[in-house]
């Protein structure tokens, strides 16, 4: 016959009660452990996969400032070229001429936007609070920012792009239909507010303006990389 849980207990000596007792909070105490190394786990998990999609977005705007230097030494190179021929073209084929109409004429205002979602996401979500890495977390809010720079003055080159070139770009100082790529492009070169800006593009960037932010955010991912794969 079982014994009833009284008669149990008055038969239990000292220790019966210190192994139970132990037991019992060693079991609470492993589940809290568990679950804390469970949400650990899920909050290591949630910042590897966010400093991945940071990595990805910084590689994307490393390309995107890799096609901003292509465009602006492209334009450069022309414009120095329309200098030494003190902005004729009446020497050049008639594909160089319209390689240079494209390179001086085309497109208005900034062809690209830098992307910058990965770091709001990061800290709206308060991720970047629980690494414990302070050095990564104020070297990714010093790579954006950075990134903002790029911005603001690539827009400041774009912007002022737009105003010189606008009126011929919409059309409103263009000629007939009729007439062709290299008499309209002669037209143009002949403004001196065009010439005046063709001969400030050289200038307009620093020479080392697009290698010093490539550099910034291609030293970023390395360490992304390495930190999270």
């Amino acid at each position: 016959m079982k014994k009833t849980l009284k008669k149990r207990l008055k038969n239990w000596k000292i220790g019966d009660y210190v192994r139970q007792f132990s037991i019992v909070t060693g079991g609470v105490l492993l589940t809290l452990w568990l679950s804390d190394q469970m949400s650990e786990f899920s909050k290591q998990k949630d910042i590897r996969t966010a400093m991945r999609l940071i990595s990805s977005e910084l590689q994307d705007d490393l390309e995107i400032i890799r096609d901003y230097e292509w465009l602006y030494n492209e334009e450069k190179r022309v414009a120095r070229r329309l200098q030494e021929t003190n902005f004729s073209i009446d020497e050049f084929p008639i594909d160089t001429v319209e390689t240079y109409y494209r390179r001086i004429m085309n497109g208005m205002g900034k062809p690209y936007l830098l992307l910058i979602d990965g770091w709001d996401m990061f800290k709206i979500t308060g991720l970047a609070s629980d690494i414990d890495n302070y050095q990564l977390v104020y070297g990714l809010s010093r790579t954006y920012s950075d990134i903002h720079m790029f911005d603001e003055k690539i827009s400041i080159f774009y912007h002022r792009r737009s105003e010189m070139l606008a009126a011929y770009q919409l059309g409103a100082k263009h000629s007939s239909h009729d007439i062709g790529i290299r008499e309209n492009f002669a037209r143009i070169l002949n403004d001196k507010t065009i010439q005046g800006w063709i001969t400030s593009v050289p200038y307009a960037l620093e020479e080392d303006f697009f290698d010093q932010f490539a550099k910034e955010l291609e030293s970023m991912v390395a360490i992304i990389e390495k930190l999270y794969g």
